[in-house]
């Protein structure tokens, strides 16, 4: 039923149809809103092992990917400088869905340091926490060493894994995925010139157009966490247990780690006017971030505990900040970038960060450069 619908819409409601978040009051006096939406329909996704999908390569006004599937972050110190490197994971709030290049948190958070610094954005929409750090574990492979890594995170583990034909250990396009898998794994590669051969193209094509939807559930993207309280805590514990991987990858190798459990609509008291909310998710939401909390006491994330930064309040005095349920628009960003830019922790690890660096950092005639 629900992929009939989004179908129905995509046909009656073409993609150059302007996104109707760009009329919002968010976006008075900025000329760049419709064609970022714009830009946001073509910036398409493809499928990558083990952490999901990135984005490919885009080139707009508003939006630039690069050809590692990373937004860039305009005004980023390069690798070969003596600065701070720090690296920011989450969903489409943190890669910056409803801004442009210059205005994602970690594009704020980099104007508020009158330094240089190097900073990487790898989120990506839909994206949990621990596809975040599966994304990080990668880049780590690569040779990085993030001197502060902040994950940012809670909506895609409550609204991805909530939902009824999900795991609470999976991610947001599960279902999407088995269901196009729905028989193909059952199709053998045959002889090749035999009369199968060329029978199988057709079979495979109708076996993805077989049992879209899991008959398992009436409406597989329901959200359930409310009402099944041990799935919302398994939920929580997958953030903590993701949060806690992060933490000592990026430990083991000389850096700090922060982890914000991130607003949403659902949460906190920000003005919301101009949209409804469901009653579901919010529940989810309310049984999920309330086991997080308590979670976090257990003596097993005794070392996380600490780096963990609720920001679940973060808009409760801003006015209208969120253009849908999850994200919101430039001001709203700034503020969570003004939030950790002045956190004290993350303070003090970039002050300690640069004092460090300093005392490495060789005469200016010398030809030596750090390793990083």
């Amino acid at each position: 039923m629900y992929q009939g619908v989004q179908a129905w819409r995509a046909i009656t409601k073409p993609a150059q149809q302007t996104d109707p978040r760009a009329r919002l009051p968010n976006y008075e006096g900025i000329d760049w809103a419709e064609t970022h939406f714009e830009e946001l329909k073509r910036a398409s996704v493809e499928y990558h092992s083990f952490y999901g999908w990135r984005r490919k390569p885009f080139f707009g006004r508003t939006i630039t990917v690069d050809d590692r599937g990373i937004r860039t972050t305009p005004g980023s110190a390069t690798p070969e400088d003596s600065a701070p490197f720090v690296v920011f994971l989450g969903g489409s709030t943190m890669w910056g869905e409803g801004t442009d290049d210059n205005n994602t948190i970690p594009a704020h958070f980099l104007r508020l340091d009158t330094k240089k610094m190097r900073v990487e954005n790898l989120g990506e929409s839909a994206y949990n926490a621990f596809q975040g750090y599966l994304f990080l574990k990668f880049k780590v492979l690569d040779g990085w060493t993030p001197d502060l890594v902040v994950s940012y995170d809670g909506i895609n583990n409550v609204e991805g894994l909530c939902r009824a034909a999900n795991r609470a250990t999976g991610h947001s396009r599960e279902l999407q995925m088995r269901s196009a898998m729905r028989g193909l794994d059952q199709v053998a590669s045959p002889p090749a010139l035999t009369a199968w051969y060329f029978v199988l193209p057709a079979k495979e094509l109708i076996a993805r157009f077989v049992k879209r939807v899991d008959p398992a559930t009436e409406n597989p993207y329901r959200s359930i966490c409310g009402q099944d309280l041990a799935r919302a805590k398994a939920v929580a514990k997958h953030l903590l247990d993701s949060w806690l991987s992060t933490m000592q990858l990026v430990i083991e190798r000389g850096g700090r780690f922060v982890a914000v459990l991130q607003p949403s609509a659902y949460v906190g008291q920000a003005t919301i006017t101009h949209f409804d909310l469901s009653d579901d998710i919010r529940l989810s939401y309310q049984a999920v971030y309330s086991s997080v909390r308590r979670q976090l006491n257990d003596p097993v994330y005794a070392a996380l505990q600490p780096h963990v930064v609720d920001f679940t309040d973060a808009f409760n005095d801003y006015g209208h900040v969120y253009i849908d349920p999850a994200h919101v628009s430039p001001e709203g960003n700034k503020v969570i970038a003004d939030k950790l830019f002045r956190n004290e922790l993350i303070s003090l690890i970039l002050s300690q960060t640069r004092s460090r660096q300093s005392q490495l950092t060789p005469p200016s005639n010398s030809s030596f450069q750090e390793p990083r």
